[in-house]
């Protein structure tokens, strides 16, 4: 079973009917993603206390690209997300073993190991 995610894009400035400023809201699209999982917390563990999980990390394939201002729904968590920071990219020019193709001694082909890894947290609302 394939892992989607829905990316909302934001809303841009547009006019109605009238020649009045409106916002239009970004077309919604379904993300394949490969990966969802909650990222660790900072704060100490304690026995008596709930993990309350406030942002997430996604990996994707690694051509996929969403915007610093784009909100995800992840299937299995409430509300929306909004991606923090920037778009970590690891593709043949970040991955030094697969560009040149060299493991250890010798040639050998490069790992094709490629993804796209998406932070978020929970938007307020």
């Amino acid at each position: 079973m394939a892992l989607t995610v829905t990316v909302h894009p934001p809303a841009t400035d547009g006019e109605d009917e009238m020649g009045d400023d409106i916002e239009v809201p970004g077309e919604p699209y379904v993300l394949e993603v490969e990966s969802i999982y909650p990222t660790t917390s900072d704060e100490p563990g304690d026995p008596n206390r709930s993990l309350v999980i406030t942002r997430l990390t996604i990996l994707a394939p690694e051509g996929v690209r969403v915007g610093a201002h784009d909100e995800l729904e992840v299937p299995g968590y409430e509300g929306r997300w909004g991606v923090v920071g920037e778009v970590a990219i690891f593709d043949e020019r970040s991955n030094p073993a697969r560009r040149r193709g060299v493991l250890g001694r010798g040639r050998r082909p490069g790992l094709d190991i490629g993804c796209v890894q998406i932070n978020v947290e929970k938007v307020a609302g």
